[in-house]
């Protein structure tokens, strides 16, 4: 009997121990649907937030993690706009801020609507100072970075281990580099047109080539943000708010991204010019050497937009003003069929002449 009892009270014990883990398990995985919902929320609240402001003395504009409100007003002081080696000849109006001027970010950060004013003057030097000072291995305090890239190591090449394949979250850097995947220390763009950033490298790591062997130490481009916490009550805020009846729970980090500053590659194709011909000149709407109904022929010259007589046909959306397969895929994948980055040219090429701040 002994025995019996003994060997009924140790299933019930191995049972009762299965259950408290499954249990504790199902309460981190609700816990955590709670947080990344919460995030979620806390996203949509800051979009929603920006973009209502009541009243018509108020605009907003957004652009990859942050959406900021404007109330003031342009001057008509003119302020010179200066590019790195370029001519100092191009002059726009000034702009004075009001106090429904704010930066609400969409990203985490301890302040996620601070003041223009503040923006300018603390929250932006203090996070780019972040962003300068990032090392992977000793990351800062409060601190996770999102883009940290995942890393497959390829023997095959390297028996030693420290040759690798990265896979970057976010932000590629390597769209800085050549086509050939050799780094880039012109001043001229990368493979992706119009791409540029401050990047560091890991000297200790090599990446893969595509084409077989070890290739430059493997670029990094941090994207640190700070660490919320989310206490039991369901407060999202800093770690110094948790007290000993309201714990901590979980954290949280997020970046939003602007999906207006995306290239959507199942939408995009390379767009082609078309609009409405206003004037009957060949320049505009073309000519055709048509001699019947079903001689489609153009003789158009090659300066000629031919508006009127090649006029978009059914599904052809990439030559529709407006949809989104007009915008280009040239500009980030244009590299693999070498096609010329547009924005080798100077930006000084686009600036006016004229030194005449008026």
């Amino acid at each position: 009997m002994l025995v019996l009892l003994s060997a009924v009270l140790i299933a019930f014990m191995a049972s009762a121990a299965n259950e408290r883990t499954a249990s504790q398990a199902s309460n981190s995985g609700a816990v955590t649907r709670q947080i990344a919902d919460s995030t979620l929320n806390l996203v949509m609240a800051q979009i929603r937030d920006a973009t209502s402001q009541p009243g018509d003395d108020v605009t907003w504009a957004s652009q990859p993690g942050a959406i900021r409100t404007f109330g003031g007003n342009v001057t008509n002081t003119k302020k010179q706009f200066q590019t790195a080696g370029g001519p100092t000849g191009a002059y726009y109006n000034d702009y004075s801020t009001s106090a429904k001027d704010y930066v609400y970010k969409i990203y985490s950060a301890d302040k996620m609507r601070p003041s223009a004013t503040d923006y300018s003057s603390a929250d932006l030097p203090a996070e780019v100072g972040v962003i300068d000072n990032w090392d992977p291995a000793k990351p800062k305090d409060g601190y996770v970075d999102l883009n940290q890239p995942a890393l497959s190591v390829r023997t095959d090449l390297d028996a030693t281990g420290l040759t690798v394949e990265p896979r970057y979250p976010i932000i590629d850097p390597r769209a800085r580099y050549l086509a050939n995947e050799d780094e880039n220390a012109t001043g001229d763009p990368g493979i992706v047109d119009g791409f540029d950033a401050k990047i560091t490298k890991d000297t200790r790591l090599k990446m893969a080539k595509a084409a077989g062997g070890t290739g430059t130490a493997v670029p990094y481009l941090p994207m640190p943000v700070k660490w919320l916490y989310v206490l039991k009550d369901g407060t999202v805020s800093s770690a110094t708010l948790a007290t000993a009846t309201n714990p901590i729970v979980g954290r949280t980090a997020f970046w939003t991204d602007d999906e207006t500053c995306k290239l959507n590659v199942n939408t995009a194709s390379e767009g082609t010019f078309w609009d409405t011909p206003s004037q009957s000149t060949e320049q505009e709407s073309g000519l055709t050497n048509a001699t019947s109904s079903s001689d489609t022929n153009i003789a158009s010259s090659a300066n000629s937009l031919s508006m009127s007589v090649s006029q978009p046909a059914r599904g052809e959306y990439q030559r529709y003003p407006g949809h989104p397969a007009t915008t280009c895929l040239s500009p980030v994948l244009g590299w693999l069929w070498d096609v010329p980055s547009s924005a080798s040219q100077s930006v000084a090429s686009f600036l006016p002449k004229s030194t005449d701040p008026k």
